[in-house]
């Protein structure tokens, strides 16, 4: 990538937006405390802007808007959920998959300097070979494959270059606790639901069947849904006790282009170890190890539906928001409120001031205290200017 392409990270990070509280009985309730650029720990990316819809009705509070930064063409919504900082950001409208959500998080982490973690939450295709997965179920990835990279041998086989990519461990030693957690307690996927997404009738669980065809029954392609399809190739399947979402781990496999084929979903389900088909996280993992997680809105097959898009979306934002409740948050960056009143033009000099010297921080900066020699007598008398001697490292 050209570095001429990319953000300049190193302009002032020290504007401040204003924050809302967001409340389900009023949304757009005012809460003006403002947050700094470098508060914000967590970034949540989506694809779509159903998955967006869906991230941001699982804030706790809506934070104002950051004026935007040169060479950054995103749009962001700002938020925190408990003790977490968020950033939601999704790909440009129609411009999906791998390269572009590389340049969708390259922006937002130089925008950010703080992010610390990343979630690839969304919609994605379920490979049921391996698993008995249904539709509204969850998938979060352990590991994540980009199956659309490789070199063509002479023989013509293709041969595949990429290597599984993980979360950051930080991540994945939260999801272990959270399986744990739930071991013993029920998952609140759908208390979250029923909380946060209530009046969103549209992000129901909807009553489209869930079917299942065989892998060698192609859907006909000039039929517009699944209703001519011959219902004696369906998978017959064991009907569940309950409708609520199941949860998943495991690989997930990621490429450019949609997985349709349902012969081929089954061969790279076996060939790679995965249970879900997506478009995004592969490319996320080259910029930061992210924690993919995927609602499941259909089969990866022909039989493709929109029926259950919204549904999966909805279950995807709510497991995330169920995990960071129980993701520590870190403790330079946590959500501390700066004082309700304050605009960036009207902030307490001495708020200010701190900023920039927490700015100068350096490993040694403690050491180099006993070496700092006395002011000469006519410095530091310009009014409110601060005086930075000895906090520079030599």
């Amino acid at each position: 990538m050209n570095p001429a392409l990319l953000p300049n990270c190193d302009d002032d990070h020290l504007r401040l937006p204003k924050r809302q509280k967001t409340s389900h009985s009023n949304a757009d309730s005012n809460a003006e405390n403002n947050l700094p650029y470098g508060r914000y720990t967590i970034a949540w990316i989506c694809a779509l802007y159903i998955e967006t819809a869906a991230a941001q009705a699982m804030l706790d509070e809506r934070h104002g808007e950051l004026p935007r930064r040169p060479n950054d063409n995103n749009t962001y919504t700002l938020g925190s959920i408990k003790n977490h900082n968020i950033v939601i950001a999704c790909l440009p409208q129609d411009q999906y998959g791998n390269i572009n959500s590389v340049s969708v998080l390259t922006n937002l982490k130089c925008t950010f300097p703080s992010i610390r973690h990343g979630l690839m939450v969304g919609i994605g295709g379920a490979a049921p070979a391996n698993k008995d997965i249904r539709l509204g179920d969850i998938v979060v990835g352990t590991r994540v494959m980009q199956y659309d990279l490789g070199k063509i041998l002479s023989g013509g086989e293709i041969q595949r270059t990429a290597i599984p990519k993980s979360p950051d461990q930080s991540l994945c030693t939260a999801v272990t606790n959270l399986r744990a957690n739930h071991e013993i307690y029920p998952t609140r996927v759908m208390a979250i639901i029923q909380e946060r997404m209530q009046r969103y009738i549209d992000y129901h669980r909807p009553g489209a069947p869930d079917h299942l065809f065989q892998a060698s029954y192609q859907h006909d392609s000039r039929m517009p849904n699944c209703q001519g399809c011959d219902q004696s190739r369906l998978e017959e399947r064991e009907a569940r006790r309950s409708c609520e979402p199941k949860i998943h781990y495991g690989g997930i496999a990621s490429s450019n282009q949609v997985m349709k084929n349902a012969a081929t979903r089954d061969r790279l389900a076996q060939e790679l170890d995965i249970i879900c088909f997506e478009m995004e996280a592969a490319g996320l993992m080259d910029v930061l190890p992210c924690l993919p997680i995927r609602g499941i809105c259909d089969y990866s097959d022909s039989h493709k539906a929109k029926d259950w898009q919204k549904y999966a979306a909805a279950v995807a934002a709510a497991y995330a928001r169920e995990f960071l409740e129980a993701l520590p948050a870190t403790g330079d960056a946590s959500r501390d409120s700066w004082p309700s009143s304050r605009f960036p033009e009207q902030a307490d000099l001495g708020d200010r001031r701190q900023q920039l010297l927490e700015s100068l921080e350096f490993d040694q900066i403690d050491s180099r205290k006993t070496t700092i020699k006395t002011a000469y007598s006519k410095t530091c008398r310009c009014g409110n200017s601060i005086s930075l001697i000895g906090l520079y490292p030599c």
